[in-house]
C-alpha cells in the first residue's frame, strides 16, 4: 500500500518543539523505546507501525505519541517498507515522497527519527533516493540513517554489499548525512566471519569501522541475543562486554564511535515474554557495565528503552 501525504497535526500534542530539531551530538543522544512499551489494548508500540495509524487516521496514533512523551523519549524507529509476522498492525509499503512527509511530520510532532532504509540489498536505490529527497528537502542533518535492519551476517546482504550502500549513502548525502549501523544480535563487526572472498575488510573488525564505507558511520546501534523473559536472559553480557571497551575508547585499535543499546527486549516482548520494565531492567545494567566494568568509563545511550531514573 502507498499513500501520498500524512494528516498535517492537528493537536496540540503535534505541537512543533522549540526550534531547532534535534542535530549534531544532540541528535546521537538516542533515548526511546520503539518497541517495549505497551497501549491500552496491549499492542506494543513497534514505532514503525506509527506510520499505519497516521495512514488510517486511527486514534491510536495520538495514544502512541502521547505514551512517548509521558516518558521522555525523543527518538523512535520508521521504516518506508515494514511488517512483522503476528502484528496486529498492517504493514506498509510507501513511495519516496510519502516517506518525506511521514518524517516530515514525526520531526513537528517531536521526535527524531532513526530510519532503517532497507530490508535487502535490491532496495538501494530507494535508499539513494530517500537520503537525496532528505537533503533537498532540509532535513537530512536531523535524522540517523540507517542502510538496513540486521544486515551482517545473513543470507540476503554481504559485506561488500553493506559496504557499497554506505559509500552510496555518504556519497548522496555529503557532510549532512548521519548513518547509524544495526547488525545481527551479539555482532559488533561488519566483516565477514566466516570470510567471504569479495569482503572489503577481508574479515578485520576493527579495520571495517575505518574504510570502505566503515569511516562514515557516526552511531553503532547494539542489537542483544534473543531469549529475555521476566527472569531469565540470554549471554548478552558477554559480547557486550567485549565491544563496549572496543568501540567506546579505541581499545585494541578500534574507532571511537557513539554506542547505543538499541534493540535489547523487542524481540521477546513482542512475544509476551517480557515487558517495559524487563526493557528498563536490561538497559540499566547495561548501563551499569559500561560506566563500571572498563578501564574508562563509557557513555551509551538507548533505543529499547530507557534506565528507570532516565
Amino acid at each position: 500500500m502507498t499513500t501520498a501525504a500524512f494528516p498535517r497535526p492537528a493537536a496540540s500534542l503535534y505541537a512543533p518543539p522549540p526550534a531547532p530539531w534535534r542535530s549534531g551530538p544532540e541528535l546521537l543522544k538516542i533515548h526511546g523505546d520503539y518497541g517495549s512499551v505497551v497501549d491500552s489494548d496491549g499492542w506494543a508500540l513497534f514505532s514503525v507501525f506509527w506510520a499505519t495509524l497516521l495512514y488510517n487516521r486511527d486514534p491510536k496514533a495520538e495514544e502512541w505519541a502521547r505514551l512517548w512523551k509521558e516518558r521522555g523519549y525523543s527518538h523512535i524507529a520508521l521504516s518506508p517498507v515494514y511488517g512483522y509476522p503476528g502484528s496486529p498492525i498492517a504493514g506498509m509499503s510507501f513511495t519516496v515522497g510519502a516517506f518525506i512527509e511521514l518524517v516530515t511530520y514525526t520531526l513537528n510532532s517531536g521526535f527524531a527519527p532513526v530510519l532503517f532504509l532497507s530490508d535487502v540489498p535490491e532496495q538501494g536505490a530507494m535508499v539513494i533516493s530517500i537520503i537525496e529527497a532528505l537533503k533537498a528537502r532540509g532535513l537530512l542533518p536531523y535524522v540517523i540513517c540507517v542502510p538496513a535492519w540486521e544486515p551482517i551476517p545473513t543470507d540476503y546482504y554481504t559485506s561488500k554489499q553493506l559496504s557499497d550502500l554506505l559509500i552510496a549513502m555518504h556519497d548522496a548525502g555529503g557532510d549532512e548525512i548521519v548513518i547509524g549501523v544495526h547488525l545481527q544480535p551479539g555482532r559488533w563487526a561488519m566483516s565477514s566471519n566466516p570470510l567471504e572472498p569479495d569482503d572489503p575488510w577481508q574479515g578485520a573488525e576493527a579495520g571495517c569501522w575505518k574504510s570502505d564505507g566503515g569511516e562514515h558511520v557516526d552511531v553503532f546501534l547494539v542489537q542483544f541475543e534473543h531469549g529475555f523473559t521476566q527472569t531469565t536472559a540470554p549471554d548478552w553480557q558477554n559480547r557486550y562486554s567485549d565491544g563496549v571497551p572496543r568501540m567506546g575508547y579505541g581499545m585494541n585499535g578500534w574507532r571511537v564511535i557513539p554506542i547505543c543499546v538499541f534493540e535489547t527486549v523487542l524481540y521477546d516482548s513482542y512475544r509476551n515474554q517480557c515487558d517495559e520494565a524487563r526493557a528498563r531492567e536490561i538497559a540499566a545494567e547495561a548501563e551499569a557495565i559500561a560506566v563500571h566494568n572498563f578501564e574508562r568509563p563509557v557513555v551509551v545511550t538507548y533505543g529499547n528503552g530507557a534506565p528507570p531514573d532516565q
